[in-house]
């Protein structure tokens, strides 16, 4: 399998994943790629796990569409994380179960990461009256927008190298929110991350349930922020302070900065 489109499920009603497992089982098949959706339930939601394997097991081929059950841990990361952890694809690609990706995003997509060796990817979105919802496309860009509080990167419209995900890219599964802020300041610290924003549209996005999180997002982004700056800072301090004592080095030709270091 080329590709997996990764996406977890909780408090939704059956109704709703009908429809999205529809939809992206349809959009498959017409884009004739080699792609998989893999859902991942928590534990307490095995039953809406079992119904849609009962319903969709005569209707779609063996390996299209994997319906699982995480028994191991619980939250939005540690599902993405299972599924990750269980997709056999070359990539992983992300959408949430209320968004419905446009049916060139996968061909695209995939063809950008194999024709540029990429590790990620991102595109933009749009809402369902049709506004294309924009993302930052270059590196500066990306500062911008995290300097203006916002999230830099559209988590449904993202593809990783599976590869790549499974080396640095593993979401924190001790957040409830933000999981995808919390990774992209990650990667942000990374060295050579091959990264593209394709400024094409990826799905069309569900404003209502951002508008629902918004508040909570907030809150969490706020503390993951203070987070990272007192860690970077104090590693910042230390690396302009250390530049005085080497300055020391270079204009005394006397190594007692050694001597001392040897001594403590």
């Amino acid at each position: 399998m080329k590709a997996s489109l990764i996406c977890t499920s909780y408090k939704q009603d059956l109704h709703t994943l009908h429809k999205f497992l529809d939809y992206h089982i349809h959009a498959i098949n017409l884009s004739q790629y080699p792609c998989n959706i893999i859902l991942v339930f928590e534990s307490s939601e095995s039953s809406k796990a079992n119904s849609l394997t009962e319903f969709f097991s005569s209707s779609v081929s063996t390996g299209q569409l994997i319906i699982l059950v995480n028994n191991i841990s619980s939250g939005f990361p540690a599902c993405l994380n299972y599924a990750a952890n269980t997709s056999q694809a070359q990539y992983l690609l992300r959408v949430d179960t209320d968004d419905f990706i446009t049916m060139n995003r996968i061909p695209t997509q995939i063809s950008f990461m194999d024709n540029l060796d990429l590790d990620i990817s991102s595109m933009d979105m749009q809402t369902a009256a049709r506004q294309k919802l924009r993302y930052p496309s270059s590196l500066l860009s990306i500062y911008t927008s995290i300097a203006l509080g916002m999230n830099p990167l559209a988590h449904p419209s993202i593809c990783f190298r599976r590869a790549f995900f499974c080396k640095y890219c593993y979401y924190d599964e001790s957040l409830s929110r933000c999981e995808d802020f919390d990774l992209w300041i990650r990667l942000l610290s990374l060295n050579r991350v091959r990264f593209l924003h394709i400024k094409s549209i990826a799905c069309t996005y569900s404003l209502d349930a951002s508008f629902q999180k918004d508040r909570e997002n907030a809150l969490v982004q706020i503390k993951l922020r203070l987070a990272y700056t007192s860690r970077f800072l104090l590693l910042a301090l230390a690396l302009l302070f250390g530049i005085f004592p080497n300055l020391i080095r270079l204009l005394h030709n006397s190594p007692v900065l050694l001597r001392l270091r040897r001594q403590l």
